[in-house]
């Protein structure tokens, strides 16, 4: 069984490539088969920060051959391209996710490395998506004057299901010729360690959160000074991946539903909750409270996939007000009414219907345990699992989250759709 080990933040800079390079080479001198995969497309740096210069191989079927350097399979754009720049929409990532695992030949490996590119959309999705049954966890590497990064990290991968394995805290402190670099500032009375970016901030959090905290590691003036500087942290380091693994990964999420009869309930699901809206809001002044005077209604497509979001466009709605009335109706008929389509939203089934529920089955990251969250439609749009698109669209999302906070509460709307 391969295990996936994710290197993660959300924030740039926090040292991911590092712990990567890091994590893989201590696996390695262990015993481990072992692969790293630089899923930072748009930047990638992983191989030649391990001095790789080799170009991937290629079968007859253009199947990828990951470098292999010093025991260690490696495949990053660095290895398949002479100029590794790339600046392409967030489908093109997901896709070249995709062909860099499932259709690259990594062989029987024990341990797959993944250095994270920062953020938490596309790339981290489409690595969830690819990785799933793969998946052993997260190492998420922070720097303690950026704990909030963290924290919004750990929401994404409970939305995600991807266990968090444990929690560094890099830049902690600066070591340099073998020891700690203190300020001698005699009118102190004494000599202290330097934190320019804080100490202990990480460490508190993952404590707050029950989490594991595997160490921290300070800002080196070398690189070679690494391992040197924090040996505790990679030993605990190797420690936790090794425990987690015996564990067997996390139990998957079984509840997502997609098919067409589920999918048929949902769109009836949503007519009823149109019919109470309209009779138990006043519409009308919600158009004038929020809306732009002298325009035509805002019309929008709901785009409906399957809980798995991988398959084809299942079914689509159109969605407007007019006259103080929401109206729900097919794009072709909209198409032969003239009405034009200005934005939209796609979205899973099963995603739908949670927003649809106002809450949301997640998995608490730092011990597998499963629980519900609050959840909307402007939650599903912040968490990535709906995709919005159109004119202004994130002005008019702002519009929507203050009727759902201040006018229209999100437990009305339940109460009408479980009525």
């Amino acid at each position: 069984m391969t295990w996936a080990v994710l290197v993660i933040n959300i924030k740039g800079g926090t040292g991911k490539s590092t712990v990567a390079q890091r994590l893989t080479e201590k696996l390695r001198d262990k015993g481990y088969s072992v692969g790293a995969f630089d899923a930072d497309i748009d930047s990638a740096n992983l191989s030649s920060r391990m001095g790789v210069t080799e170009k991937v191989g290629f079968t007859g079927d253009h199947t990828v051959e990951p470098v292999e350097h010093e025991g260690i399979k490696l495949y990053s754009m660095e290895n398949a391209f002479e100029d590794a720049s790339f600046s392409q929409n967030g489908q093109f990532m997901r896709e070249v996710v995709d062909n860099m695992v499932n259709h690259s030949d990594w062989g029987d490996i024990d341990y797959m490395v993944v250095d994270c590119p920062p953020g938490s959309s596309d790339v981290f999705e489409e690595l969830v998506r690819a990785l799933r049954t793969n998946m052993l966890g997260a190492i998420s590497v922070g720097i303690p004057d950026a704990v909030e990064d963290t924290a919004r990290l750990v929401k994404v991968c409970n939305h995600n299901w991807v266990p968090i394995i444990g929690f560094i805290e890099n830049m902690s402190g600066v070591y340099c010729h073998g020891d700690s670099v203190k300020c001698g500032n005699a009118g102190i009375g004494s000599s202290h360690e330097i934190y320019p970016f804080g100490q202990g901030d990480i460490e508190s959090f993952a404590e707050n959160i029950e989490g594991n905290f595997i160490g921290s590691i300070p800002l080196c003036i070398e690189d070679t000074d690494i391992d040197e500087a924090s040996p505790e942290t990679f030993s605990n380091l190797i420690t936790s991946i090794e425990m987690a693994a015996q564990e067997g990964g996390p139990e998957l999420p079984n509840d997502n539903i997609g098919d067409r009869s589920f999918i048929k309930n949902v769109w009836g699901t949503i007519k009823q909750a149109k019919e109470r809206m309209n009779q138990q809001l006043d519409i009308q002044n919600l158009q004038d409270t929020f809306g732009v005077e002298g325009r035509d209604p805002l019309v929008v497509k709901i785009e409906l996939t399957d809980a798995t979001g991988l398959a084809s466009i299942i079914s689509e709605v159109v969605i407007t007000v007019s006259a103080g009335q929401v109206k729900i109706m097919r794009p072709g008929k909209a198409k032969r009414a003239g009405i034009e389509i200005e934005s939209g939203v796609r979205i899973t089934s099963q995603d739908l219907y949670d927003a649809m529920r106002n809450e949301k089955k997640v998995m608490r990251s730092i011990n597998g345990s499963v629980t519900t969250v609050p959840y909307s439609i402007i939650d599903a749009v912040k968490m990535g699992d709906a995709e919005i698109w159109g004119d202004r669209t994130i002005n008019r999302l702002a519009v929507l989250d203050r009727i759902l906070s201040e006018v229209v509460t999100m437990d009305e709307v339940t109460e009408m759709v479980e009525n």
